[in-house]
């Protein structure tokens, strides 16, 4: 702190001992902009907001502050400062805790004054955005703002009105809504995706391995989907695709299944049927593939599936006779 005030009263002095020295605007020069441009984040990580100029012209030194919402933004850092200001740039970042910090460059060399084109980055600010906080401004000084230029004029300096223009950071959430077709069969089930916020284009990576923003033909699960956009935001998203069997239960009545859950064994036993009648069955895993099968099973006696090898988690059945088909979701503990 000390050196920077230091700094800020040799500027003083020399602004106010060197003849012809006086606050103008010089003309033909359009003022010196400092600005930021307006930002958008992705939540949970830190925001880059770099400090650009415009009409840097035969500058040979200048100062200011820069303010923000203590409560919304976390400073993190000052770094990527231009290598034209060299060492002669110091910064006070003993209240950015409070929201605050200033800056100042004097050109103390024999050389031409410094010209930078448009655009051009002093320096970058990095802050963390606080839980909670969709949009903060980030600006300059207090109230009047604090901001001096000082110009070199056919080998006079000169202080020069300059301009500042805040940002606005803003958080860029990717959202999306979905609607999920449950599957009557095993693989007839289907979710149709629409990112409702973020910014195009959109990629899609889903737990399927499917890179489309819809998928069809899924069988009864859960579903992931990671949705990235055009800054690199990411967001992820869980759907549950249903088992439908409310037009598939024929075979009500005339069926015993169990025990669901089960830890070992899963029997089947027809209660009611033709001892002439033959069925099939399969038993699906979530992925859809088969495990178990059997065709021309005698329905007049029971059957026993051991399920103690595979693994915990959802299974299917699909029980289909001549005129009959049911499927039965099974849990395996």
């Amino acid at each position: 702190m000390g050196q920077f005030v230091k700094m800020a009263v040799f500027r003083y002095l020399i602004m106010f001992l060197l003849p012809g020295c006086f606050i103008a605007s010089l003309h033909g020069q359009s003022p010196v902009e400092y600005f930021f441009a307006d930002q958008l984040f992705c939540a949970n990580d830190t925001v880059r907001l770099p400090l650009r100029v415009r009409d840097f012209i035969n500058v040979r030194n200048f100062q200011s502050s820069v303010r923000w919402d203590a409560a919304a933004l976390q400073f993190q850092t000052l770094e990527e400062i231009h290598p034209a200001l060299s060492s002669n740039f110091l910064i006070n970042t003993n209240d950015t805790e409070n929201g605050g910090m200033g800056y100042f460059w004097l050109d103390n060399s024999s050389g031409d004054p410094l010209v930078l084109a448009d655009s051009s980055v002093l320096f970058v600010l990095k802050f963390t955005i606080n839980d909670g906080v969709a949009s903060t401004e980030v600006g300059f000084g207090e109230i009047p703002t604090l901001t001096e230029t000082v110009v070199e004029n056919n080998g006079t300096p000169v202080q020069v009105v300059s301009a500042q223009f805040s940002g606005t950071i803003t958080e860029n959430e990717v959202t999306a809504t979905a609607e999920i077709q449950a599957a009557t069969a095993l693989n007839n089930g289907a979710i149709n995706l629409t990112t409702t916020n973020g910014q195009a284009p959109f990629s899609f990576l889903w737990n399927t391995g499917a890179v489309t923003e819809d998928i069809v033909d899924l069988p009864p699960g859960n579903y992931q989907v990671t949705i990235t956009d055009a800054l690199g935001c990411t967001a992820s998203f869980v759907y549950v695709v249903e088992l439908n069997t409310a037009t598939r239960n024929e075979l009500n009545g005339h069926l015993v299944t169990g025990p669901n859950p089960t830890r070992d064994y899963f029997n089947i036993e027809f209660t009611d049927f033709s001892p002439n009648e033959f069925y099939q069955y399969k038993i699906y895993n979530k992925k859809g593939i088969i495990i178990f099968q059997k065709n021309n099973t005698d329905p007049s006696s029971s059957e026993e599936i051991d399920l103690q090898d595979q693994p915990s988690g959802l299974y299917f059945l699909k029980l289909k006779t001549k005129k009959h088909t049911r499927i039965i979701k099974i849990i395996k503990n």
